[in-house]
């Protein structure tokens, strides 16, 4: 039963993002890396998310806002300092921080910055 929840949730996330996004603006790109495109970032990311969650995840909430940022700092068995990341956003359909989450584009790890997760005892 979980599992049909999950996958449930993860059809209604997707068919609200498609709707609700601007067919303006130009998909974001890392060239050259193994995760050049944002949609590859963006599905990488939910799925890591959920899995972190062990399918917990809110029906309203979907990554929603995607960026590619450079790293500030190193952070040891992810990325270096300088590297250019995916950073994707977990968010509520009314806008409220769920998770932040990083994506290397050359490895496809996840780097978990901050999330519901953090209140569980694991």
């Amino acid at each position: 039963m979980r599992s049909f929840v999950a996958i449930m949730t993860c059809l209604l996330v997707m068919g609200g993002n498609t709707i609700g996004r601007d067919l303006a603006a130009k998909p974001l790109q890392i060239e050259g890396a193994k995760v050049s495109a944002q949609a590859d970032a963006k599905r990488i990311a939910f799925e890591a998310y959920a899995k972190k969650m062990r399918a917990e995840i809110l029906a309203n909430e979907s990554v929603q806002d995607m960026a590619v940022v450079t790293l500030g700092y190193d952070v040891p068995g992810f990325a270096s300092k300088g590297e250019r990341i995916w950073e994707a956003r977990v968010l509520t359909i009314e806008g409220g921080l769920r998770a932040i989450l990083w994506v290397n584009p050359r490895s496809e790890d996840v780097h978990y910055v901050c999330g519901p997760w953090e209140a569980k005892i694991e």
